[in-house]
């Protein structure tokens, strides 16, 4: 899944949503600012993505099983900037406290 203006252009694998590939359209050389296998936008403790594509980004969902956990992850380009937004949501009916 790919998405881009004309400052920036971004790869996301459309299985996980995980962030593949950042570059710069006009670089010749294709230069990726992306580790490979960095599984960059992975959340530890969500295995299991929805993945919804948008015009300007995607938006990635999971549900963390047995703690009524849900996670929302946002990623967009802007004006030239990605910007990602991570959002856990309780959806039990007792708070949660993290340790880590």
């Amino acid at each position: 899944m790919k998405f881009n203006d004309s400052k920036i252009a971004v790869e996301l694998d459309s299985t996980n949503g995980y962030t593949t590939a950042i570059r710069c359209p006009d670089d010749e050389f294709a230069m990726n600012f992306v580790l490979d296998n960095s599984d960059w936008g992975r959340v530890e403790g969500f295995d299991s993505y929805r993945v919804e594509a948008l015009e300007n980004g995607a938006d990635i969902y999971s549900v963390n099983e047995g703690k009524n956990l849900s996670l929302k992850i946002e990623k967009r380009i802007a004006d030239g900037v990605y910007i990602e937004s991570y959002s856990i949501t309780n959806n039990a009916s007792s708070e949660i406290f993290f340790t880590k």
